[in-house]
C-alpha cells in the first residue's frame, strides 16, 4: 500500500509537471513557497564601510542532486536609522566568470537600499567553491543534456537552481524588519541579466527589473551560435527543452514588472537581432517596458550604469522617471519617433551602421538628431543598407532609445 501511495505521487508529480510544460511559459519553480519562507541564514564576517554595512551571509538554497545546498552573499545595510518607510531593497545577480561582489552591494548599500550580491556560481568569498554548493556556471553545466520528465533533474539544472537562489534571496530581505518588502527591485549583468528576463515573469514581487546585456532568443543569434557553439553541437530535441524550459523567450511575453533592457548594439555576447526581439515580446505585453541602447557600452561586469540606478530610483523612491521612445517610423528619408519624458530633454541623435557585418562586429555612429515638442526626427543617411535608431538624452546625461529599423533599400 505504502508503494502503490509513492507510486502515484510520482505520477501525479510527473503529469503535472509535463502539463506545465504545455504551457506557453512553463511553470517550474514553486514562487509561493520560494517567497513565502525566508531561508535559513547563518552569519559571517562583518565589514564597516563608509555608508553601510557589509555582512557575509551563507543562506539555504534549493536541493542540489538531492543534498542541501547554500549560497553565499553579501548583505548590506545602509548606516543611520531606519526611515519611517523602512529601506528600498535590491537583488543583485552577477554574470558568467562572476561571483558576489561587495563592491557592488556597497554601491548600493550607499545609496539607501538594502542589498543582496549573492553568488550564482557556488563559492564562497574568495570565488572558490564550498561544501554545500549548488550547480557552477560554466557552459557545459548551463547547456547540459538533461531528462525533460524527469523534475528533479530538470531542478538540477543551472538555470532552475540559479533562478530559485534569487527568489529565496528576495524572500531573505522581505523577511527583514528595515526592509519596505513592496519597494524590492533586482537587477543583473550579462548571464545575470538573463536570468533578470526570466525572474521579471516568475517573480511577482519586483517592483523593478533590470537587465543588462543579458536576453532571450540566444539559441538564434548570440556568442552562443557564433564564437562559442553551444547551440550547434546540440541535436535539435536537446535544443527544443532547452528553449522551452530555460530560454527568456519562453517568459519575456508574461512580464509584470517595470523592465529597462540595456544593451549595446554591438556587444559580442548577447546579440543587436535577439535583443530587439526580446525587447518587442516583452513591451507586447507589458507597456511598462523600456530600451536603452548605448552604442560602445562595453560589456563587463559595469555596476555603475547610471540608467540602471534611476530606473530603479523611480520605482522605489519615487524620483524623476526615465524617459520612453516611442515605435519609430519612416517617413520619406527620415525616422520619426515620438518620447515621453518627466525631466529636460537636452539632446538626441540617429544613431546607425551601414556596415553589413553580423552585428556583433558593425561600427556604429551617430548623428543630431531634431527635437520638436515630444518627438524626435533625424534624416536618414543615404547609403543602404542601413540600420539605425533614435535615443534621446535627459539633463542628467541618461540614455534611452528606439528599437532599431533595417533598411536594405533607398527611401525617396
Amino acid at each position: 500500500m505504502q508503494k502503490e501511495k509513492k507510486f502515484f505521487t510520482l505520477l501525479i508529480t510527473v503529469l503535472c509537471f509535463n502539463i506545465s510544460l504545455s504551457a506557453k511559459t512553463p511553470k517550474l519553480w514553486d514562487v509561493g513557497r520560494l517567497l513565502r519562507n525566508p531561508p535559513k541564514t547563518e552569519s559571517g564576517a562583518t565589514i564597516e564601510k563608509s555608508g553601510c554595512t557589509i555582512q557575509e551571509v551563507f543562506y539555504e538554497g534549493e536541493p542540489y542532486h538531492g543534498k542541501p545546498t547554500k549560497v553565499f552573499a553579501y548583505l548590506a545595510i545602509p548606516k543611520g536609522v531606519v526611515p519611517t518607510k523602512k529601506f528600498p531593497a535590491v537583488l543583485l545577480l552577477h554574470g558568467g566568470g562572476g561571483k558576489a561582489f561587495s563592491d557592488w552591494a556597497e554601491l548600493w548599500g550607499n545609496r539607501g537600499y538594502v542589498a543582496l550580491a549573492m553568488d550564482l556560481a557556488g563559492c564562497d568569498a574568495d570565488g572558490k567553491p564550498h561544501e554545500q554548493a549548488g550547480p557552477g556556471q560554466d557552459d557545459e553545466t548551463k547547456f547540459r543534456d538533461f531528462d525533460i520528465n524527469n523534475p528533479g533533474g530538470v531542478r538540477d539544472m543551472w538555470t532552475y537552481q540559479a533562478v530559485a537562489a534569487v527568489l529565496r534571496g528576495h524572500s531573505l530581505l522581505v523577511a527583514r524588519k528595515d526592509v519596505d518588502s513592496k519597494r524590492i527591485a533586482e537587477t543583473g549583468i550579462s548571464w545575470g541579466g538573463y536570468l533578470s528576463c526570466i525572474l521579471a515573469t516568475v517573480d511577482t514581487k519586483l517592483v523593478a527589473s533590470v537587465p543588462v546585456y543579458g536576453c532571450g532568443f540566444i539559441h538564434e543569434s548570440s556568442v552562443w551560435t557564433g564564437e562559442v557553439p553551444v547551440f550547434g553541437k546540440m541535436t535539435e530535441s536537446q535544443c527544443t527543452k532547452w528553449v522551452s524550459l530555460f530560454d527568456p523567450s519562453s517568459y519575456l511575453d508574461k512580464t509584470k514588472c517595470p523592465m529597462l533592457m540595456i544593451n549595446s548594439p554591438t556587444d559580442f555576447a548577447y546579440h543587436i537581432d535577439s535583443y530587439q526581439k526580446s525587447y518587442n515580446l516583452a513591451k507586447s505585453h507589458n507597456k511598462q517596458v523600456s530600451l536603452s541602447l548605448i552604442v560602445g557600452l562595453p560589456h563587463y561586469h559595469n555596476w555603475e550604469i547610471k540608467e540602471v540606478e534611476a530606473f530603479i530610483d523611480a520605482y522605489c523612491l519615487k524620483t524623476k522617471p526615465l524617459a520612453t521612445v516611442g515605435v519609430p517610423k519612416i517617413n520619406g528619408s527620415e525616422m520619426q519617433a515620438t518620447f515621453t519624458a518627466d525631466v529636460l530633454i537636452k539632446e538626441a541623435a540617429l544613431c546607425y551602421t551601414t556596415d553589413t557585418n553580423v552585428p556583433p562586429q558593425c561600427q556604429w555612429q551617430s548623428i543630431p538628431a531634431q527635437l520638436n515638442g515630444n518627438s524626435v526626427s533625424a534624416g536618414i543617411p543615404a547609403e543602404r543598407p542601413i540600420r539605425c535608431f533614435l535615443q534621446v538624452t535627459d539633463e542628467r546625461g541618461l540614455k534611452t532609445s528606439s528599437t532599431y529599423i533595417d533598411i536594405t533599400d533607398f527611401i525617396r
